[in-house]
């Protein structure tokens, strides 16, 4: 059984394939991104 999740865009909605593991990396990458954020913006300088 595959799980999928249901977006609203705008007015239209959107069947998308659930993947935990894609989930749990973007976590991590908001979290790094959050935690870093000035030291990324000075690193794409």
């Amino acid at each position: 059984m595959k799980t999928v999740r249901l977006r609203k865009i705008g007015s239209r909605f959107t069947l998308t394939p659930y993947t935990p593991e894609f989930e749990k990396w973007v976590s991590s990458f908001e979290n790094t991104n959050n935690k870093f954020k000035n030291t990324l913006k000075n690193l794409a300088k």
